[in-house]
């Protein structure tokens, strides 16, 4: 199949991005709708519109891999689970899977350290209404604007923010130590 049937890039549209042909819509914007729709069907969760622990613990490898995989091609290695995790580990070692009792003062050092790495946090924006949290839409337009940023590198694909959660150290830093621990398990 010869990509070229279905996607073209033009110039004047999406600011030179690559569309679905005849259409305004990028390429990122199908990946980023279809990952999060095929994580949500895999763990039945499409009414909930989120995953929770226990969808978590036991999501399918092969289809976790499967969604990576896409990413990671279509993205030249840019975006996808699997380089997120690397940024994680980069942080935060071997210390996958940790416990809300075991987080730490450091934990959410690394964990802010992270989000600034991905774009999702910006430390000059303390005082701010999101008290330094960048919101979706900001972050999706970073991301459109120029995918190859290294300010946004090792975004997770979303539809929406329905999967992920941003700006709640409270239970997004344990959500995402428990996803990476399962991406270790799927060895990606």
């Amino acid at each position: 199949m010869n990509y070229r049937n279905y996607i073209t890039i033009e110039p004047n549209k999406r600011g030179g991005k690559p569309c679905v042909r005849g259409l305004r819509i990028t390429v990122y914007e199908v990946l980023e709708y279809l990952a999060s729709e095929m994580m949500l069907f895999t763990a039945n969760r499409k009414k909930e519109r989120y995953l929770d622990d226990p969808q978590i613990e036991n999501f399918s490898c092969p289809v976790l891999k499967q969604i990576d995989d896409y990413w990671v091609k279509s993205s030249e290695g840019h975006f996808g689970f699997s380089v997120q995790k690397k940024i994680w580990v980069g942080y935060f070692g071997d210390r996958l899977a940790i416990k809300a009792v075991d987080w730490n003062d450091n934990d959410t050092k690394n964990y802010l350290d992270f989000a600034s790495t991905v774009g999702w946090y910006n430390e000059n924006q303390k005082e701010s209404k999101m008290r330094g949290w960048i919101g979706y839409e900001e972050y999706i337009n970073r991301i459109k604007k120029d995918p190859m940023n290294p300010a946004v590198r090792g975004a997770i694909p979303s539809s929406g923010g329905a999967i992920w959660g941003f700006g709640s150290l409270e239970k997004d830093n344990v959500w995402f130590s428990l996803f990476f621990s399962r991406a270790a398990t799927c060895k990606l």
